[in-house]
């Protein structure tokens, strides 16, 4: 998953709650954002003609509400595809419903255009802000992403299990993937596993790690490993999400 880190002299990392708001005002996310989708499906192209696993790595890019909002988004994501090399199945690109409530019926369009490339798209933070299964049924997506609000109370509520149990039953109906994000504990996994959930990604496989380290990581114990990407100022940083 791509997300945004602002590395300033000296090495402090400004976290993307302090600029990108101002990135979002200003509509410097635009191209921001292009730069990040151009990396990410670059990189994921030199590991994937590289071999690092035995199935295709994919990786996920957020989209912000500007960049929906933009007429250039289809043309960029196409030439994003074309300069870099990518089959368009490597790539996802996840929105949040929020973004989908103004103008629902143009931005459903758009993202109808993006799936009909081969493209994923994925639904973020399910189950918080706006979400509602009147727009689960109309997007155009594959992918829901429970939030992590929702997994950490997995050992301590049985209503955050039955939560987790209701959107894994409803996605399985609909034909659509599930991630869980936000997971930090082996019992969180094993029981994530026991319902078939189809992928956890958080701190309990690994924080995030350059290219550096995650290549070391392909070439010993994480072959088979999905790969999540968050992009730093010209050092790229990977979460890997098996």
């Amino acid at each position: 998953e791509a997300l945004l880190r602002w590395q300033i002299e000296g090495g402090e990392s400004i976290p993307p709650d302090q600029f990108i708001p101002l990135a979002e005002e200003t509509g410097l996310i635009v191209p921001i954002g292009e730069w990040i989708t151009y990396e990410a499906c670059r990189q994921i192209s030199i590991w994937n003609e590289a071999g690092y696993s035995k199935h295709p790595l994919t990786i996920s890019v957020n989209l912000s509400v500007r960049q929906l909002c933009d007429r250039k988004l289809i043309k960029m994501i196409r030439n994003v595809l074309s300069e870099t090399g990518i089959k368009p199945q490597w790539l996802v690109l996840e929105i949040t419903e929020s973004m989908v409530m103004d103008s629902p019926e143009e931005k459903i369009r758009i993202l109808e255009e993006l799936q009909s490339f081969g493209i994923s798209i994925a639904i973020d933070d399910f189950g918080t802000g706006y979400s509602s299964l009147s727009y689960v049924r109309k997007l155009p997506i594959d992918i829901l992403k429970v939030d992590r609000e929702f997994i950490k109370d997995i050992n301590l509520d049985r209503n955050g299990e039955a939560i987790i149990r209701a959107i894994l039953a409803l996605s399985k109906s609909l034909g659509l993937k599930v991630v869980a994000e936000g997971v930090e504990e082996a019992s969180q996994v094993e029981f994530l596993k026991e319902i078939g959930c189809d992928f956890v990604q958080g701190f309990f496989f690994s924080k995030p790690l350059s290219v550096i380290d995650l290549e070391r990581r392909f070439k010993s114990d994480w072959e088979d490993c999905k790969v999540s990407n968050e992009i730093e100022d010209e050092a790229p940083l990977y979460q890997v999400v098996p």
